[in-house]
């Protein structure tokens, strides 16, 4: 094999055990700060929690459920941001769906692992937030940085469900 090639497919297995890593450590990981973004109305027994669809793909949604019906013991329902907004139809009642959990993604460019050189590397990271449906005030996500890409959502349901053990 070539010096570049080899190159290469080191650059490739470390990237892979580095995510490996990061993704099976963060299914217990919570943000310290969630006192600061969780609602001060917000009661997790009380009403349902209307949260919105991953935003990425059908894949990471289906994956987002599976850890709710693992870790999230709360009432909840998973539905299209469509739903979360309108005043009528099944989830129009605020009483029992007073908040909900909105998602926003933000892509960006990372520099390629080779010294720059090259393509750069996409990254998608996603952040939620409360509204409150009453009276559609929009709380502010987590303050920290996510490192958990695509599965931000683990650290923002585990720090919930901590906040009210």
């Amino acid at each position: 094999m070539t010096t570049r090639i080899k190159n290469l497919l080191s650059i490739f297995t470390m990237g892979l055990f580095f995510t490996i890593a990061i993704a099976s450590s963060a299914s217990h990981k919570t943000y310290k700060d969630a006192a600061n973004w969780i609602p001060p109305g917000f009661n997790p027994n009380s009403g349902t929690l209307l949260i919105e669809t991953h935003p990425l793909k059908t894949k990471q949604n289906d994956r987002m459920i599976e850890f709710l019906q693992k870790n999230y013991p709360y009432p909840y329902e998973v539905v299209v941001s469509s739903a979360i907004n309108s005043k009528e139809g099944k989830y129009a009642d605020t009483k029992k769906y007073p908040f909900a959990v909105v998602w926003e993604g933000k892509s960006s460019l990372v520099a390629s692992p080779n010294g720059g050189t090259g393509r750069a590397m996409p990254e998608y990271n996603m952040y939620g937030n409360f509204v409150d449906r009453t009276t559609g005030k929009e709380y502010p996500t987590t303050k920290k940085i996510n490192n958990y890409g695509q599965i931000g959502y683990v650290p923002f349901f585990n720090s919930i469900t901590q906040q009210f053990k």
